[in-house]
């Protein structure tokens, strides 16, 4: 599922991934854990709210 997300947000000509693996990975880990772990896949301070 986490992939499937991945792929549709590359089709974003904002969204710029570099490792697409790593994202997944992470983004799996954020559907489990919840929110705590969104600055993981983003620095971005607004994520972390």
């Amino acid at each position: 599922m986490t992939q499937l997300i991945v792929e549709r947000l590359l089709q974003y000509p904002t969204v710029r991934i570099q490792n697409v693996a790593a994202v997944t990975e992470k983004m799996e880990k954020i559907l489990k854990d919840g929110k705590e772990n969104v600055h993981f896949i983003s620095g971005n301070d607004a994520c972390e709210r």
